[in-house]
């Protein structure tokens, strides 16, 4: 990673802190409203982790394509969830 050591150890560690907030909010809302952005939270990861394989490691078959698909339902799994809180 070189340069983006440190800066990709950063955005490591807000990603995972925003999925452990997503997840320590399960006694302040029903459970759906809960469990959409927790998944959300988890694909958000997974989108990125992929990305970066592809970028930092080696080519991930379909990994574009992973990418979007897991990033958008990661969103729109964020966005329902927050609004039916």
């Amino acid at each position: 990673m070189g340069e983006l050591r440190i800066p990709g150890l950063l955005y490591m560690i807000i990603i995972t802190l925003m999925s452990f907030t997503t997840a320590i909010r399960y006694d302040a809302v029903k459970f759906i409203p809960y469990l959409l952005p927790l998944i959300g939270s988890l694909l958000f990861i997974t989108s990125d982790t992929v990305l970066a394989i592809g970028l930092f490691k080696k080519e991930v078959k379909y990994g574009g394509v992973i990418v979007m698909f897991t990033y958008i339902l990661a969103q729109t799994l964020i966005t329902i969830g927050v609004t039916l809180s």
